[in-house]
């Protein structure tokens, strides 16, 4: 079993937090062991908490609709996951998998979410945490052409807003995505009229209509 010192000394790695706020969430979550090849949570399961690895290494795999898998990002331990779809609620966007015999600690999202209204200190480290997992994404679509950049920024919405079965409206000018994926408005306009005559999307005033989501990963 973990005991409760490892466990602060990771939600302490992990958040940066003083001493009194790691205590109350070591408190209000719990450490749970996972055997090898065990899966966390699988992708399109309702995000019911965050999760952070406390010992071993996890293995997050997106399920594609061709049946494959592809693997996503390795967590160690002292890094979160599942943070984003915890706070907005939509299911989480891969499977969580162990690699070896290891240990993670849960933390219910009502019991999070909770703890945030209270604390301001958390709430701002929360938020530092997910801007860097939007910096690793940006960073990801470093190398990748304006039509890849494009494409991954709306499955990224899609994913987020849990709509996958269905048509999602993206609220974005075409300046604003423009800025975004690192190209110029007539470059990413030329891209995303190609795509409208694929049926692919449908471009509105200050929206994109982007869906099913299968419609985006042909």
């Amino acid at each position: 079993m973990v005991s409760k010192k490892e466990i602060m000394e990771r939600l302490a790695t992990g958040t940066g937090l003083e001493t009194a706020l790691v205590e109350d969430l070591a408190e209000a979550g719990a450490a749970a062991d996972v055997r090898e090849r065990r899966r966390v949570y699988y992708q399109g399961d309702p995000a019911q908490g965050l999760h952070l690895v406390l010992r071993g290494s996890f293995d997050a795999y997106k399920n594609r609709t061709d049946g494959n898998a592809r693997l996503h990002f390795t967590a160690m331990p002292g890094m979160f996951c599942g943070l984003a779809e915890v706070l907005t609620g939509s299911p989480y966007l891969h499977d969580l998998q162990s690699r070896e015999n290891g240990s993670v600690f849960f933390i219910q999202r009502k019991n999070l979410l909770r703890l945030m209204e209270t604390s301001a200190s958390l709430s701002y480290r929360i938020a530092v945490l997910l801007a860097e997992e939007v910096l690793k994404t940006h960073e990801n679509l470093e190398e990748r052409g304006p039509r890849e950049k494009i494409l991954s920024f709306l499955k990224a919405r899609v994913e987020s807003f849990g709509a996958k079965g269905k048509i999602c409206r993206v609220e974005i000018t075409q300046e604003q995505l423009a800025e975004l994926v690192g190209y110029s408005r007539e470059t990413v306009n030329r891209h995303l009229q190609e795509l409208e005559s694929e049926n692919r999307i449908a471009l509105a005033r200050g929206a994109i209509e982007v869906g099913p989501m299968d419609a985006i990963q042909k």
